[in-house]
């Protein structure tokens, strides 16, 4: 379980049980659930009824390796806590699994959990510094939420930004409309990425380059995921030059696909140049540091 990933914003996936419910129009074509339907039984089921079946005793425990490789490395590595579920999922079945994954999250201390999920207003239930325990021991864990639109930003930032963490983050993948980072409370980490799979929507090279020209002005590290399946661009009249692939760019305005080689979108060398942002937060050192509130 996640001793390699194709995400390339963590070094690790950590999943200590799989499947989950569809909770916001980014959702809707969720590539976990397209990928657990080929098994199930091992990788989830998706629903509010649908069991959750839980990692093996050795997937459990995966991370235990990882930090002992971590400190021999002598550096802070990241695990993405879930890539297949979603921690803050409110199902009393996962309570003492839950327990288990904070249990050992305190024992790593040679690396970052990043906590991502589409319902913050769970954090505060679920973070055990909420319910009494000391705060400056959990330095390594970093929680992060989902905004895939402005709607979605302006309902769960106050959720996310309303709790102490060792670091806080924004997953804006898929990006389904521009979005503005506008006002006071800005996290210390952005994720970005169009929508990829074989249902996937459109995604206007616009809105990824105002988040980042954003993130620029906030001094906020942003790292571009992928454009996505069907990346767009917006050409003006009276434009010229060429696509990536050689064709010419039109002479009258429109909205037109931008054309890449990766399904993904997934290739800098493909993209625009001020889009090739991939910028990485500096990791709180969980074993030496203290935490302070901001």
């Amino acid at each position: 379980m996640g001793e390699k990933t194709n995400i390339a914003w963590c070094d690790h996936t950590w999943n200590p049980w799989r499947g989950c419910d569809r909770v916001s129009p980014g959702c809707d074509h969720c590539y976990a659930e397209r990928w657990a339907r080929r098994n199930p039984a091992v990788l989830g089921e998706w629903g509010p009824d649908a069991p959750r079946p839980l990692a093996s005793q050795s997937g459990l425990e995966a991370p235990y390796r990882w930090n002992r490789a971590a400190i021999r490395a002598g550096t802070v590595r990241t695990v993405f806590l879930g890539s297949m579920m979603d921690f803050c999922e409110d199902r009393p079945d996962l309570e003492q699994r839950r327990d288990s994954v904070w249990q050992i999250i305190q024992d790593c201390r040679q690396l970052m959990f990043l906590i991502l999920s589409k319902r913050p207003e769970n954090f505060e239930k679920f973070l055990p510094w909420c319910n009494g325990s000391d705060v400056r021991i959990w330095r390594n864990v970093a929680i992060g939420a989902t905004m895939e639109d402005q709607d979605r930003l302006e309902t769960r930032r106050g959720h996310l930004f309303r709790q102490a963490a060792g670091l806080h983050f924004v997953s804006m993948e898929p990006l389904l409309g521009p979005i503005f980072l506008a006002g006071e409370m800005h996290p210390d980490w952005v994720i970005v990425g169009g929508e990829s799979g074989p249902d996937a929507r459109p995604c206007e090279l616009d809105w990824i380059g105002q988040i980042v020209r954003d993130c620029q002005a906030a001094q906020v590290p942003c790292f571009v995921k992928q454009l996505g399946a069907k990346p767009v661009k917006w050409f003006w009249q009276g434009e010229c030059g060429e696509h990536p692939d050689g064709t010419p760019m039109p002479t009258e305005s429109g909205l037109m696909s931008y054309p890449l080689e990766d399904p993904k979108g997934g290739d800098p060398d493909q993209w625009p140049e001020d889009l090739r942002v991939q910028e990485f937060p500096v990791w709180p050192n969980a074993a030496l540091e203290l935490f302070t509130e901001k």
